[in-house]
């Protein structure tokens, strides 16, 4: 104090004098206590020197209210400074990103601030200590990622993927309180019952009769909301995975999905839904909005399951179980921390704060392509909030804008244009100028400037390049089974003595061994 005098002392974590914690118990703080008391009285301090207490608000008003009235009274002026919210921290983190020379991506941007809006409300919140932590999260999970990436990177970026690890990395270190019971049981993020969320009835094929919400809960166990639309490739990749799941296993095993569409017209609707053999909310139907918000739907496909008794949900994003265990062996599968007992009414099921669950399930060895394709597609697509008439109306994001795109320019419609659309987008993640057609069509939806889009352009096209490589695969592997009569002809003609399989080639097919071939005039009708 001596030194101090006619200057400020500054005495952070100053609860440690006192309060419910710390050295309460130590005679240095009950000393420090009345030395501070004292010197702020004296005529060579008072009026003179100024005396800061910092600390955390609650211990802080814990320490004044157990101190002595003389040293509390010294105090009369009293700032609560707010904690940073969710866009604080971002902005943060933005600002630390942009002097380090790194990418915080927009869509990183989206996963942080909506996972941050409820972790911060947890005891302990640090503000500028957390929001650093996170950085250095982020740090180290891009770290990993770059180590086995087969592409350069143009400028170091915190990916959507790297936020989302780096949430569910916080929700470990700082899990929600239990308030002594077993685990943490966050509300339902529904708002009312199934059926306010849901509604009385919902379609079964597009022309079919309704069925009452109240008979698929009394036949089922588990309820899936599929959310997904046809103008979506990764939506249209995945479907039919789901469907072969859904029909061969896991509708027998207590499952029934709801499709919730985002697609822009109803004809878009009723030719996508045709395919699937589930339920689905009617298209246009107002509820879609609430349940997207319930649910934290960002982008699409995604599939949410729930109990269908409850309506309590027991899994935000179950498409990488069904490339993990299509057969259902280890179904109802849940997030790592949902209850068990789905009976009890008493117990919530835990949600975690973002993606898709991972690891095989059930002992078995998972399907390795599928599982693989599925964790390295970049990209999901965004949900479009707009009109219903599919219009341009410039309200797109760049990644929805982007897949809606390519599809309306027919790249999507076989594997030529497919493999097409591959040739002329490789390179866009880096330098290489993006194709005129493809671009007009981005600006003219999202209703923005080239130079304004460019650079989140560039961030889908792994993504987009993912899905089109999974789309021909998908593609090749249905015609291979539609032609299996046709090469079993050509094994029984024996012109292969090795007995090699044939694929097609030109005018004909030709032996895998590429020795012999065959005319189409040659094949018997099949």
């Amino acid at each position: 104090m001596a030194s101090a005098r006619g200057g400020l002392v500054f005495i952070d974590e100053a609860y440690n004098l006192g309060g419910s914690r710390g050295m309460r118990a130590s005679l240095y703080a009950q000393e420090a206590v009345d030395q501070l008391t004292y010197c702020m009285t004296e005529d060579s301090h008072k009026g003179r020197t100024i005396v800061v207490l910092a600390g955390y608000e609650r211990e802080m008003n814990d320490m004044l209210a157990s101190a002595n009235p003389g040293f509390r009274s010294r105090f009369k002026q009293r700032i609560a400074m707010p904690d940073w919210d969710a866009a604080d921290v971002v902005e943060y983190l933005r600002r630390r990103c942009n002097k380090k020379g790194i990418v915080l991506a927009d869509a990183a941007q989206r996963v942080l601030l909506g996972g941050l809006d409820d972790v911060r409300k947890r005891p302990g919140w640090a503000n500028a200590r957390d929001a650093e932590w996170l950085f250095d999260e982020l740090t180290g999970l891009r770290a990993v990622r770059r180590s086995s990436a087969r592409d350069d990177e143009e400028r170091p970026t915190f990916t959507k993927h790297d936020a989302i690890s780096a949430l569910l990395a916080f929700d470990k270190q700082r899990p929600p309180p239990n308030n002594g019971n077993k685990r943490a049981q966050p509300p339902n993020p529904l708002v009312g019952t199934l059926a306010d969320a849901l509604g009385e009835s919902l379609m079964r094929g597009t022309g079919g009769p309704t069925v009452r919400l109240t008979e698929v809960q009394s036949r089922s166990k588990v309820i899936g909301l599929y959310f997904s639309a046809h103008w979506c490739p990764p939506c249209r990749a995945f479907t039919p995975k789901l469907v072969r799941a859904y029909t061969e296993h896991l509708k027998a095993k207590g499952l029934e999905i709801i499709f919730i569409s985002s697609d822009h017209d109803s004809k878009s609707f009723r030719e996508y839904y045709s395919t699937m053999p589930w339920l689905a909310m009617a298209h246009g139907d107002p509820r879609k909005e609430g349940l997207e918000t319930a649910f934290g739907v960002k982008g699409i496909p995604r599939l949410v399951l729930l109990d269908a008794r409850t309506g309590r949900p027991l899994h935000q994003d179950a498409r990488g179980r069904v490339a993990e265990d299509p057969t259902g062996s280890s179904f109802p599968w849940r997030d790592d921390g949902a209850q068990d007992d789905a009976q009890d009414d008493e117990e919530e099921a835990e949600m975690m704060v973002a993606g898709p669950s991972g690891g095989p399930s059930g002992g078995r060895e998972p399907p390795k392509r599928e599982v693989e394709a599925f964790k390295e597609e970049e990209r999901i697509c965004e949900v479009i909030q707009g009109d219903d008439d599919g219009g341009d109306k410039g309200t797109m994001t760049i990644e929805a804008a982007l897949a809606e795109a390519c599809v309306e320019l027919g790249y999507d419609e076989d594997n030529p244009k497919r493999k097409k659309l591959i040739y002329k987008l490789s390179g866009c993640e880096g330098t290489k100028d993006f194709p005129e057609d493809i671009m007009n069509k981005v600006l003219q939806k999202t209703g923005r400037k080239r130079h304004e889009v460019i650079d989140e352009l560039r961030e889908q096209v792994l993504g987009v390049l993912s899905s089109m490589r999974e789309a021909i695969h998908q593609a090749e592997q249905e015609q291979y089974k539609k032609e299996a009569p046709i090469r079993e002809k050509i094994r029984q003609m024996a012109r292969c003595p090795a007995g090699f399989d044939w694929h097609r080639e030109g005018a004909g097919w030709r032996c895998n061994g590429g020795s012999h071939f065959i005319s189409n005039d040659e094949l018997p009708t099949v």
